[in-house]
């Protein structure tokens, strides 16, 4: 069950791998059906498997939009609901499961930290957790760590939950660099370029960022910088507005939405990841890993989990300005540590943050499940 309309987009591509993936494992014994609730352009690898594509909202509320689902699982004979990001337990699963529906399985990709309940709170949690007919089967952690915060916050059970760790081919954005980065944005040659990569929001970090190149630039006095910001959202214009607020308009470019991202990385001589909240890391972090730019992050267990303090990246307090620049000062000035840190990178997400060792992980887990 999709989230959102079929052309969305951002890491929405990640999830549409392990739709494929399971047609390609499982569709000797079952029809893989795909609810998208809009449908305006078909992902190509969708197109290329064997998924049954449907329009219809599974996410719709109110009591019409309750039965029109269970109409919509009773047609399609829908035997395994698989979900993204949604509560490991609803009420709703009772009467889905009495209409046929055998295993739910939930993939779990939303970011940041939760506090862990205690005392009655918990009780109860754990209480409910354990109830038959209204709990998934199962819970896919995006990573390890969102696998352990849905059995420490979420009080799901420790054997129903999985860790699939997330990851990006290895090969993409192999090749050479087809535009000059500095040419494109019209950003003077002599400047070293400091890049972030995400969604255009506040809870993304851009504006810690920006308040962190208005230290180099206009405190430390380092006019030799340039910050690009690389994809778009819902908070731009009030990122535009604090740039030229803090004077910053000659050091800073909004690059936008960008489908050539590895190889604007590739021209870059540093990464900044301030982001509030991911599942343990992002993808765009091991991006830059994988082509061995270093990234600056915060010490937010659900960001830096992928990062090794000096050796591969920087890692700051948390929300700290002066932590923060002093790691983006330490990796311009210091080209051993930097270029340390470049082969490290490189190393590490070849070995762990593969595209195919996270499908290879996926399909033991979905097996795993369909089997019990």
């Amino acid at each position: 069950m999709a989230n959102w309309d079929s052309n969305v987009g951002y890491a929405w591509w990640l999830m549409e791998s392990f739709w494929a993936e399971i047609a390609r494992n499982f569709n000797d014994k079952y029809r893989i059906v795909l609810a998208y609730p809009s449908v305006s352009q078909i992902p190509k690898v969708i197109e290329m498997s064997n998924i049954d594509v449907k329009k219809f909202n599974f996410g719709k509320e109110g009591v019409k939009g309750w039965f029109q689902t269970l109409r919509f699982i009773r047609k399609e004979k829908i035997q395994v609901i698989y979900f993204s990001d949604k509560p490991a337990f609803s009420l709703n699963y009772f009467f889905y499961r009495v209409i046929g529906v055998k295993k739910i399985i939930v993939h779990d990709h939303t970011p940041g930290e939760r506090k862990a309940p205690e005392g009655f709170k918990k009780a109860v949690k754990c209480l409910r957790a354990r109830l038959p007919w209204v709990n998934v089967d199962a819970v896919i952690g995006a990573t390890d760590f969102v696998k352990y915060r849905n059995i420490k916050v979420g009080c799901v059970r420790k054997e129903k939950c999985y860790s699939a760790p997330n990851g990006i081919p290895m090969d993409f954005g192999e090749g050479d660099i087809r535009a000059d980065l500095k040419e494109m944005f019209g950003i003077r040659k002599n400047r070293r370029i400091i890049i972030s990569v995400g969604r255009a929001n506040f809870y993304k970090g851009i504006d810690f960022a920006l308040y962190v190149i208005n230290r180099l630039v206009n405190t430390k006095g380092m006019r030799n910088i340039h910050y690009i910001h690389v994809g778009d959202g819902p908070d731009m214009d009030k990122f535009k507005k604090l740039s030229r607020q803090l004077e910053l308009d000659e050091h800073v470019t909004f690059a936008g939405r960008q489908t050539d991202v590895s190889n604007m990385l590739k021209q870059c001589d540093i990464a900044i990841h301030p982001s509030k909240g991911e599942v343990g890391y992002s993808l765009s972090i091991i991006e830059c890993m994988k082509i061995g730019l270093p990234v600056v992050v915060p010490d937010n267990p659900s960001v830096c989990s992928a990062t090794l303090d000096h050796v591969t990246g920087m890692i700051y307090k948390d929300g700290d300005l002066s932590s923060a620049s002093n790691g983006v000062l330490t990796l311009l000035r210091d080209d051993v540590l930097r270029n340390k840190i470049s082969r490290c990178s490189k190393k590490i997400a070849a070995e762990k943050y593969s595209i195919e060792a996270c499908h290879e992980k996926f399909n033991t887990i979905i097996t795993e499940i369909l089997d019990s």
